[in-house]
């Protein structure tokens, strides 16, 4: 831990033309540059991104495109920027967007820039885990703040030197240790060579902590660099994060183009690799599903089936999956107390009578067709929730994400299955892809779910027709080991 707090903070906020520090551009800055804990500079400028400034951006933040023709360049400001900022820690809410888009805009003009970073959003969090928001509105209003210019460089800036005030007077024991976690200093393996370390990639992607030749745990983080030294600092404490560093020899990362590629390449690793600290989703081979026999005019039956994969084709049927029989089993009991549903049907009883809920006055006698099939059906409908949502689309897609301006990642879906990437999409044509590729995975569903009903993602989804598919032009393995 820290044995004296650091004095000298840089209070950052930008605004950008948008999210991707690879593809946008600052637009403003403001910087507050304290020195043994007094104010010693104010500092703010908009930028000339020389880049479109899309309108929803004026919107939220006032600044217009005829206003940043007449401001300075980042070429310009550069070294009046990296003067503020040198040899003080950099303080930013959300400290990892702002710290690498200024990064980025120093590295395009070849410029070093590195620094020690708090967030206030972690600050935030650590002091007041009871609040679940922890965004720059609900920091001004839970601590009566002011802000002149909101969605503005210097406005923000000056909020998060207000905040960082405020709780040193009144949390200073919590204030004081949450800045201590963020900067303490790693725990580096015994048998980690420390340049792994300045060499870790600050984008998105995977890592694997490996001990030799086998990997001890796997995971996915937007910016790697951050997250490992995380796992690192001296303030993770956790006996889980110990044993894995103790027996970490090196570590390997592999970059992604975004977050989606990213939770993906982790999902698949984890399942190839079975590394040994992943215990979340190293699924046993065989899953258990409750599948729906549906005829509409008789009694529907729920049964438990054993598959070593699932078809995407029959995933309307699914009604759950289950790691065992008896997990299954523990789930229809409860959904026929819970609506009066026959264990006859569900497969929970083996009899060519009714079944022993009809005796005790539970089942209504659908077992022995006392209860209309009708009526039946409707509750077993009520009963059970389709584990999976239908395919949206009449054909296979391509999600494209862009993270880095230089390179499109192309992913191939169909039925919710991950295929691949593609190299272009005017490659796609001709061909049908064999439908014994497909292969349906829980996990890599729900992240492609998540992504693909999201409403804010739908500009990067293109539909592709069943006739216009070319199965060479996609290659699902993946192996970076």
């Amino acid at each position: 831990m820290l044995r004296i707090l650091p004095k000298n903070f840089s209070f950052v906020d930008i605004e950008t033309t948008g999210g991707s520090f690879k593809k946008d551009r600052i637009i403003d800055i403001g910087i507050l540059r304290v020195v043994n804990n007094r104010l010693v500079k104010t500092y703010n400028s908009l930028i000339d991104p020389e880049y479109y400034l899309p309108p929803e951006i004026t919107r939220l933040t006032g600044i217009t495109q005829k206003e940043l023709e007449g401001a300075p360049t980042f070429t310009q400001i550069k070294d009046n920027i990296l003067e503020l900022l040198e040899g003080n820690i950099f303080v930013a809410h959300n400290a990892d967007f702002d710290y690498r888009f200024l990064k980025t805009e120093f590295k395009r003009r070849n410029t070093k820039f590195s620094a020690k970073r708090l967030c206030t959003v972690k600050i935030s969090r650590f002091v007041h885990p009871e609040f679940q928001r922890h965004n720059l509105d609900e920091i001004i209003s839970r601590h009566n703040l002011t802000c002149d210019m909101r969605h503005r460089g210097l406005g923000d800036a000056k909020v998060l030197w207000d905040f960082f005030r405020v709780l040193k007077k009144s949390y200073n024991q919590k204030f004081v240790k949450a800045i201590e976690q963020q900067l303490a200093k790693p725990n580096i393996p015994l048998n980690l060579n420390p340049k792994i370390l300045k060499n870790l990639p600050e984008a998105p992607g995977v890592y694997i902590f490996k001990s030799d030749n086998a990997p001890l745990y796997i995971g996915k983080s937007k910016n790697i660099k951050s997250r490992i030294m995380s796992h690192l600092s001296s303030s993770n404490n956790s006996s889980l994060t110990q044993k894995i560093l103790s027996q970490t020899t090196t570590i390997v990362t592999h970059q992604a183009n975004g977050e989606l590629e990213a939770l993906i390449n982790e999902s698949m690793l984890i399942k190839k690799l079975q590394p040994i600290y992943n215990k979340k989703l190293r699924h046993a081979r065989q899953l258990v599903v409750l599948k729906l026999i549906e005829n509409h005019s008789t009694y529907f039956e729920v049964k438990p089936e054993v598959l070593d994969i699932i078809d995407p084709n029959e995933m309307s049927s699914i009604l759950g999956v289950f790691k065992s029989i008896k997990q299954a089993k523990e789930f229809l009991t409860r959904k026929s107390e819970e609506y009066n549903l026959c264990d006859k049907l569900l497969n929970l009883e083996k009899t060519n009578r009714h079944c022993f809920g009809f005796m005790l006055g539970r089942c209504k006698g659908a077992c022995c067709k006392k209860e209309s099939f009708l009526r039946y059906n409707v509750r077993v409908k009520e009963a059970f929730q389709r584990k999976f949502k239908p395919w949206p689309f009449e054909g296979p897609i391509v999600i494209e994400e862009a993270e880095n301006e230089d390179k499109k990642t192309k992913h191939f879906v169909d039925k919710w299955c991950y295929l691949g990437q593609v190299q272009d999409s005017s490659d796609i044509e001709n061909n049908s892809v064999p439908s014994g590729d497909l292969k349906f995975d829980v996990d890599i569903y729900k992240i492609l779910a998540s992504f693909i009903l999201s409403e804010r993602n739908q500009k990067s989804i293109k539909i592709i027709s069943d006739k216009n598919l070319a199965s060479q032009t996609y290659n699902a393995q993946f192996d970076i080991i």
